[in-house]
């Protein structure tokens, strides 16, 4: 039995760049990872895309962060902007809990880098513009 195996020529269609809306349809605990920085306890958010393919399937991205909310960490930063206010310190007491912002729609401002997507900022929804997720999505703890 011959087992060949060829090269795709079939280029993975690109998600659309500039400010997209979407909402967020996971979140993902990864443990800890070696980084550039060395190991981290890391986690991503799971993004769906009001855009479709040709196929018609909603575009997913995902974005990774050090699982921290320190006032530094992109992590903060990027939840700061979509919530359009800063966390408070009485906001983190007692922690936040990042599966409450599953389902939650956002704008994701998109670029183009090399052959992928990249999300550049999460930002607070655009009233006019809100995409609720599909249901197209398995969460990866339900698979």
């Amino acid at each position: 039995m011959s087992l060949v195996i060829q090269l795709e020529s079939k280029q993975k269609e690109l998600a659309p760049t500039g400010l997209q809306p979407a909402a967020a349809v996971d979140v993902i605990d990864l443990g800890v990872q070696d980084t550039p920085f060395g190991e981290k306890h890391q986690v991503s958010i799971i993004f769906e895309l009001e855009a479709t393919s040709r196929d018609g399937e909603h575009f997913i991205l995902s974005k990774r962060y050090s699982k921290s909310l320190h006032p530094k960490s992109n992590l903060r930063a990027d939840l700061d902007r979509w919530r359009g206010q800063p966390f408070s310190d009485e906001d983190l007491q007692e922690g936040f809990d990042l599966n409450k912002i599953v389902g939650q729609p956002c704008m994701l401002y998109l670029e183009k880098r090399d052959n992928f997507i990249a999300i550049e900022s999460i930002l607070p929804t655009d009233p006019e513009r809100v995409h609720r997720p599909t249901g197209q999505y398995t969460r990866v703890k339900d698979r």
